[in-house]
């Protein structure tokens, strides 16, 4: 959102590696699972690295934060976040 200089990712919570009860490793095929999973979890750091180095915001919204019963809270959330309240 170039009007408030701001990037916003919308992240997966499996393929991101969130921290809530969405994500859970896999118990098969971890020798794969376990690196890709860590890769893109270090490919976000260096994404939100080098937006924030050249004056950007960066904010993430979860998937689980786009449940029914959260989403309208989030949404507020993140307006304020844009705006830097």
């Amino acid at each position: 959102m170039p009007k408030y200089h701001t990037a916003i990712f919308v992240n997966g919570c499996f393929w991101h590696k969130h921290d809530c009860g969405r994500f859970v490793w896999p118990s098969s095929n971890t020798e794969y699972w376990v690196p890709k999973i860590n890769r893109n979890v270090e490919r976000d750091k260096q994404n939100n690295k080098k937006l924030i180095d050249m004056g950007w915001k960066v904010l993430t919204i979860w998937e689980c934060e786009l449940k029914k019963n959260v989403r309208e809270d989030r949404l507020k959330r993140l307006i304020k976040e844009m705006k830097g309240e």
